[in-house]
């Protein structure tokens, strides 16, 4: 039988965490499917998301861009390049 490590669950704004223990910890839960019993953990880390993530990037590059005074305006927009998006993309 293969075991289970755990899971992550990457939403907008936070990071679910979940894994299997040995014993039952505090706010863990208890399972029992059959004659199979499991213990597991979640957490929810707020602020880990991928949007909070995608937009602590664009604070960093912001940053690094002003100090390096490579900031290109056009008119009242902002060019950036951020390496995790494609060439050409606008917003």
């Amino acid at each position: 039988m293969l075991e289970t490590f755990g899971a992550l669950d990457l939403g907008g704004s936070s990071l679910q965490v979940t894994f299997e223990s040995k014993e039952s910890i505090q706010n863990g839960l208890n399972l029992s499917i059959g004659t199979m019993e499991r213990h597991l953990n979640a957490y929810s880390l707020t602020g880990y998301g991928l949007n909070d993530a995608f937009e602590k990037s664009i604070v960093l590059l912001l940053g690094k861009n002003s100090k390096a005074g490579n900031e290109k305006f056009s008119g009242d927009q902002l060019h950036l390049n951020h390496p995790c998006l494609h060439a050409g993309y606008r917003q």
